[in-house]
């Protein structure tokens, strides 16, 4: 069973906390708890950010960077956040799609051979 649709099936019925105890045990699922709230913590963050346009840099970007980004993709970005495990560029999260223009996209783009020899 896939667990995000259990998650939403579960949120649509809004059992209380002893309704899922109970069911939990009832049929032996209890193992299944870890990875329900694994999952439903991902689902909570993508929702939080479903109607933002977040972009992602190693450092502070310059407005006028920002601006130049804005016009490329026709959007307003909503959210700046800095990230340092990105070395260079960018990645821009909006409503329908991931722009990733960071550096290791960037390379595995140019070699794509090279990526799949590191991985």
């Amino acid at each position: 069973m896939d667990i995000n649709k259990l998650i939403i099936k579960l949120a649509e019925l809004n059992p209380s906390e002893e309704q899922l105890r109970k069911l939990f045990t009832k049929y032996n699922l209890t193992y299944l708890l870890p990875a329900i709230q694994k999952s439903s913590n991902k689902l909570i963050q993508k929702e939080k950010f479903a109607n933002e346009n977040r972009l992602l840099s190693p450092f502070i970007l310059d407005e006028i960077v920002i601006n130049k980004i804005e016009e490329k993709y026709k959007l307003k970005v909503d959210k700046r956040e800095i990230k340092g495990e990105i070395l260079a560029g960018y990645k821009l999260y909006t409503r329908d799609k991931v722009v990733d223009n960071t550096l290791s996209s960037i390379i595995k783009r140019i070699n794509p051979a090279n990526a799949k020899a590191k991985a």
